[in-house]
C-alpha cells in the first residue's frame, strides 16, 4: 500500500479563503511541474521516476484540535474531506497525476482546460461523481490573482531545496522497492522570500 498525505488547504482560516479553487489548481499545476523537473536529474543519476497524485475538492468542513491532550493534531474532517481522499486514489485509476471535482472546477476562473473523465464511482456514495482531468491552457481562463505569480516561482523553491537532503532521501530508498512512495525519512524544504 502507499504512503501519502493530504493537504487540507486553508485549514488555519476560518473564513474561507478568496479563490481558494484557483490558488489550490496552480498549486497541483505546480507540484506536478516540479516533480518532472525533479525526476529528470533523478532519471540522469539512474533512479526510477516518483509519482504523487493530487485530487482537489471543495466545501464545508469541520476543522480544529483532535485527540487527546498528549497526541493533538489540528485537522479537517467530514465527508468533503473523504470524498478528496477517494478522488486521489482515481488518479492511478484514471492516469492522470490531478483530478477534480466539480465543485472545485466550478469555482476555477484561471487558465485551466478541463477534461470531463467519466462519471466515477466513489466508495461511501450511492450514485456517481463527476471528474475532470485539468491540463493549463493560457488561451482560457482569467489570468489574475494567483495566475499573475512567475510561473518558475515553485520550481526555483524545488531547486534552491537542501540538495544534501534531497540526495540522502534518495538513497534511502533501496532499489528493490517496488514503490519509490516509501522513503525512508522525510526532507522538508523550505523557501525564503
Amino acid at each position: 500500500m502507499d504512503r501519502g498525505r493530504m493537504i487540507h488547504g486553508d485549514c488555519d482560516e476560518l473564513v474561507p479563503a478568496r479563490h481558494h479553487a484557483d490558488r489550490a489548481m496552480w498549486c497541483a499545476l505546480h507540484m506536478q511541474e516540479a516533480l518532472r523537473r525533479f525526476n529528470l536529474r533523478r532519471e540522469g543519476a539512474g533512479g526510477p521516476p516518483l509519482k504523487i497524485g493530487v485530487a482537489l475538492h471543495s466545501g464545508r468542513v469541520i476543522v480544529g484540535d483532535i485527540g487527546s491532550p498528549r497526541r493533538r493534531e489540528y485537522t479537517a474532517i467530514g465527508d468533503v474531506v473523504n470524498v478528496a481522499s477517494r478522488l486521489e486514489a482515481l488518479t492511478k485509476q484514471l492516469a492522470s497525476p490531478i483530478v477534480v471535482s466539480e465543485s472545485t472546477r466550478s469555482r476555477i476562473r484561471g487558465p485551466v482546460r478541463f477534461v470531463q473523465a467519466p462519471k466515477q464511482p466513489i466508495r461511501g456514495r450511492s450514485g456517481r461523481i463527476a471528474v475532470f482531468l485539468p491540463e493549463f491552457d493560457a488561451s482560457v481562463g482569467v489570468r489574475e490573482g494567483i495566475w499573475l505569480r512567475d510561473h518558475e516561482s515553485i520550481p526555483e523553491l524545488a531547486d534552491a531545496a537542501d540538495s544534501a537532503g534531497i540526495d540522502e532521501t534518495l538513497q534511502s530508498l533501496a532499489p528493490a522497492e517496488s514503490s519509490p512512495w516509501l522513503a525512508k525519512k522525510e526532507v522538508a524544504a523550505v523557501g525564503s522570500s
